[in-house]
């Protein structure tokens, strides 16, 4: 006897569907659960930022901070109560300008709080600043010591390629103690063209092309202005020095024929390697010969060296900005915190010292 084995009927697409709808929303009742977070109630600090030197006043900024899904990157805070010590002693309450020009990503025009005061060395700055709905911020810093007697020349001028002009610059100084100290270096040429220079200029690439609007924005600009500066701020460097502090942002390998780093203007170095010791410091410009090929006789260019001491707090500060900027362009890469040293906020407080050499 053979034996007849049955089987269900097959379900009908639309009752499947059905099930799986009614499974799926009985899951989501169970496993989800559903959490608002009122972004306004979020903590607000204030956020206070100031780098400030031996030869300008205070200039203080004073925002808050924004959630993440604030477009605006800066709220400028303008009913804040600034003030600064020295030395726990008040000296002064700090009035608030208004800058006549706004950035991307703000509320309205840049406010700086600007003191009468200008840093002097040996003393201990404290900033408390305190606004309607904040909780209250502060905090203290100093200027770091100058940098000792110190030397900058020129020690040769020379051509690459014959497209660009080199110049070799020496900075020596001798450390007057073994602390942990911190300097930077700027260092550029700039290249002053007169306006008539540039304005015939335009006038004969008009009369090439037959053309009276050709480069009208440019003649236009041109016309407020006495001169126009060419200038580039690369430093190049194989002082293993500047390799110690830079981050990757800070180094370029851009157009060098001298295969060594070239740093992006800006360059920190410690005295890890040198510390107590005598310190010589070389570097290399590259300029374009674009201006002098041109307007030989028109051109008159000078050699700008600014140079100083940093704060440990300067220098964490701006190396973790750029180790943040790194991130930020590198999709893979861990988040960076950027230093703080404000208490109860956000921002920065440091001091630096500012030399600068003009040579001709």
């Amino acid at each position: 006897m053979r034996l007849r084995q049955s089987f269900p009927k097959p379900l009908p697409i639309a009752f499947i569907l059905l099930l799986l709808s009614i499974l799926l929303v009985a899951c989501e009742d169970m496993f989800t659960t559903t959490v608002e977070v009122d972004l306004s109630d979020m903590d607000k600090k204030l956020v206070l930022n100031c780098l400030f030197n031996d030869t300008s006043n205070f200039a203080i900024q004073v925002f808050k901070n924004t959630d993440i899904l604030d477009e605006t990157a800066y709220a400028f805070v303008e009913n804040a109560s600034v003030e600064l010590y020295a030395n726990n002693q008040l000296l002064e309450i700090v009035p608030f300008n208004t800058l006549p020009f706004t950035i991307p990503y703000t509320t309205g025009p840049i406010t700086f709080f600007n003191s009468e005061t200008m840093a002097v060395a040996n003393t201990q700055y404290t900033l408390k600043v305190h606004a309607p709905n904040f909780n209250s911020v502060q905090a203290t810093a100093s200027l770091p010591n100058k940098m000792p007697h110190t030397q900058v020349h020129i020690d040769s001028l020379f051509e690459a390629n014959g497209n660009y002009d080199i110049t070799q610059i020496k900075l020596h100084f001798t450390e007057l103690n073994t602390n942990n100290n911190y300097y930077y270096i700027i260092a550029y040429r700039d290249r002053h063209i007169k306006q008539t220079a540039i304005l015939d200029t335009i006038q004969k690439i008009r009369s090439y092309y037959q053309n009276p609007d050709t480069l009208s924005d440019l003649y236009q600009s041109v016309l407020n202005k006495d001169s126009i500066m060419f200038k580039s701020k690369r430093i190049y460097s194989s002082d293993v020095s500047l390799q110690t502090e830079a981050t990757q942002s800070q180094v370029i390998d851009l157009d060098n024929p001298y295969n060594m780093p070239a740093y992006k203007g800006f360059a920190l170095f410690s005295n890890t390697l040198f510390k107590g010791q005598e310190k010589e410091l070389t570097i290399l410009l590259k300029e374009n010969k674009f201006a002098s090929n041109y307007f030989p006789d028109l051109v008159a260019q000078r050699h700008i060296i600014a140079y100083g001491t940093a704060s440990e707090d300067f220098v964490k500060y701006y190396q973790t900005t750029q180790l943040q900027a790194d991130a930020i362009a590198n999709t893979f890469a861990e988040p960076v915190q950027v230093y703080n040293n404000i208490t109860n906020g956000l921002g920065i407080f440091a001091g630096y010292t500012v030399q600068v050499v003009v040579l001709e």
